[in-house]
């Protein structure tokens, strides 16, 4: 069987959802709103390779790292990286259906679930991160609800930001969908 190369188009859209983790790191804005989440979202959505689709949030996230945020713990940079990469898998996983959400705005539906569940998995991976590679905690019990509790305060502009751009990228999916079936097709 003669292996298929990965189309211009979908190696164009994987430069342009770099581009813009990478800016959006970059260009002002609040503190933890950012979209990449939301774009990992939406490259899985897009992209039919998923291999491909795993490196839009891996990739922004490096080369952010590195031109303008620097870096910090590796393996805290791993697990933060990892839990970017999840909402590439659920991208095509029909959440809503489940929950009885069906018809028109049942993308709205899977925007909100997939954008809570974004932020859940990154809090929860990103602090044990935290609090397993580096000496910021007692390594007990305590020192890790201790962790958890510090975090609280930077969840509401995390949750605010999955929110509002896995259901974009869920709504522009919708809103267009015989295009993103040609994009996904497209090898």
């Amino acid at each position: 069987m003669k292996k298929q190369l990965v189309s211009p188009l979908h190696v164009l859209i994987t430069a342009v959802l770099i581009t813009v983790i990478v800016l959006s790191r970059y260009l002002p804005h609040g503190a933890n709103f950012t979209p990449v989440a939301g774009i990992a979202l939406l490259s899985g959505l897009l992209l039919a390779d998923r291999r491909l689709a795993l490196v839009v949030p891996v990739a922004g996230m490096l080369l952010s790292d590195l031109l303008f945020a620097g870096t910090y713990s590796v393996g805290v940079m791993l697990v933060v990286y990892l839990s970017f990469t999840l909402p590439v898998f659920w991208a095509r996983k029909n959440w809503a259906m489940h929950l009885g959400l069906t018809g028109k705005l049942a993308w709205l539906g899977e925007g909100v679930l997939k954008g809570l569940a974004a932020t859940v998995a990154f809090y929860l991976l990103s602090n044990l991160a935290v609090f397993v590679f580096t000496p910021m905690y007692t390594k007990s019990l305590s020192g890790l609800l201790q962790c958890y509790i510090n975090a609280l305060p930077f969840v509401r502009p995390i949750l605010a930001a999955n929110l509002i751009y896995a259901i974009a990228a869920c709504g522009v999916v919708a809103a267009v969908p015989l295009t993103f079936k040609v994009v996904r097709k497209t090898v």
